[in-house]
Formats: C-alpha cells, structure tokens, sequence
C-alpha cells in the first residue's frame, strides 16, 4: 500500500500498545489495514521504507512520536452544530433554566474540542441565550492533540460555516486579503473559550468540578468498554447537581451502563429532569 509492505503482526502490536498506553484507544484486529493506510504518510515524513524500521523508531522515541502517531490514527470529523439537537437539549435543559433564575455564572466543557467547531458552537448558543454582561460563561476546551487546538483557537473557518444559519452570521466576522473566502469567530466569543490540552486516561485532570453541561461526543468510541465507563464516570464528578452529559449517538448506551436518567437523545443526567 502506497509503495510500502505490509504492518507484520509484531510491528502492529507494538503500535497499538503505544497508543493504549498513553491514549486509551483500543485498535482492534480489524483496524490493521486501517493502522497501515494511515501511517503510510508518516513513514514518508520520516523518511522510511517500512513499518519495521518505525517501530524501532517509536520503541526509541516514544514520548516525542506517540503525539503524531496519536494525529495520524485519530479522525477530526466535526463541524458547526453537530447533531443540532444536542444543542436545542442544552437550551432546553441548561440555557433557558439558568435565564430564568438569572444565573451568574454558566460552565460548559468541550471535553473533544478537536478544530473548535463544537466549543464556538456552545458558546454561540450561549451568548443567544443569555446576556453576556449578567451572566458569566466560560467554556473549556480539551483535546489530546496539541496541534488541533492550535487551529481551533485562531477561530478561522471557510465562509460556508456562517452561512448554514443565518441567525449565527452576526457571530463571525468576513475575511480579506489572504483570508478571502474564511470566516473567523467574533473576538467577544472566543473569549468565552478556554482550550486547553488534556488526555482523558492521565490520572489527574487539571479541572475543576463544577460544570452546567460536559460534552464529549464521538471520541469514547475509541476507547475499550472499561476505559469507556471510567471515563463516563469521572467526568460525573465534575457535573453540578443539575447538569447534563452529552454522548455521541454511538456512545449512548454508556449513558445506560453509568445508570444515568436520559433526558433527550444522546443526554444524560444524574437526576430526573
């Protein structure tokens, strides 16, 4: 494939231990060809010929290349507003209760912020709901990937993304020049967000327990059921009373499995609504 022989089992193995060990993703079996397509642009960066030569590599050089590795077996599918109805939910449930009672203070947490489609997503929901002057938003953004949070936090999107909403346009401003065509959010808004690099099986996490809603869609998918359910049930500890964990529809059933109550498709609480 591309020029480039086979993974062996041996130098599969040892990739897919690596990215256990510090990520928590679980390759499976089936995800061989996988694992071999998406490191063959890899092995061209670094100049190599075949899979046994970049596991010596990454045997040696393990804490500088299993970020890279990490990049090149991960997928950053996302975009403005994904799976809408999640953030109807979070109106629903979060927005519209804390503007009833005058809230003074919100905190949303993008715990797979990727690019920064779903953390500005928040906070433009945020700042349509709520009046930003009275009451205190802040969204924090994680990822494992230093160099997604990077683009996501310059805020700098194709032109198109403005326009599947109208009612959103005024929160991103027009570029020119070389940015002709790309659309960056407002200042006022991505000054709500925080990003932040986190790796969700390090054992300490550097947050504070005390969120209105956590989002973390579509990446538990890549981790083993017992990572999974950790996960889920550490990120609980840092849920208000009232708060609301939003799941991937894929990952739904960990909601079930947490014994959670469902409060709309994909969202869960840890009492009744």
């Amino acid at each position: 494939m591309d020029g480039l022989p086979e993974i062996s089992t041996a130098d599969f193995e040892a990739v897919r231990a690596a990215v256990h060990r510090v990520a928590g993703i679980a390759l499976t079996g089936a995800k061989r060809s996988l694992v071999q397509a998406r490191l063959a642009r890899r092995l061209r960066e670094l100049g190599m010929r075949d899979f046994s030569a970049y596991a010596s590599h990454l045997k040696a050089n393990a804490s500088q290349e299993v970020e890279a590795l990490i990049t090149a077996l991960t997928t950053h599918t996302t975009h403005f507003w994904r799976e809408a109805h999640h953030f109807e939910d979070l109106e629903r449930l979060v927005l519209a209760p804390a503007r009833e009672r005058r809230a003074r203070r919100l905190r949303l947490w993008s715990a797979a912020a990727s690019t920064g489609e779903e953390p500005y997503s928040l906070a433009i929901t945020a700042a349509m709901a709520l009046d930003l002057r009275s009451c205190d938003v802040k969204i924090l953004a994680t990822d494992i990937e230093p160099g997604v949070l990077e683009d996501a936090a310059a805020g700098i999107y194709d032109a198109a993304v403005a326009d599947a909403r109208p009612e959103c346009r005024q929160y991103f401003s027009t570029g020119t020049g070389a940015h002709a065509g790309q659309v960056r959010v407002r200042r006022d808004v991505r000054d709500l967000v925080r990003f932040r690099r986190l790796n969700l099986i390090q054992p300490n996490w550097p947050v504070k327990p005390e969120f209105d809603a956590i989002f973390i869609r579509n990446v538990l998918i890549y981790f083993d059921a017992t990572a999974q359910l950790e996960v889920v049930n550490r990120l609980l500890t840092y849920l208000l009373p009232d708060g609301i964990l939003v799941l991937g529809h894929a990952e739904s059933m960990l909601g079930v499995r947490a014994g959670l109550k469902s409060v709309g498709r994909g969202v869960f609480s840890t009492r009744a609504q």
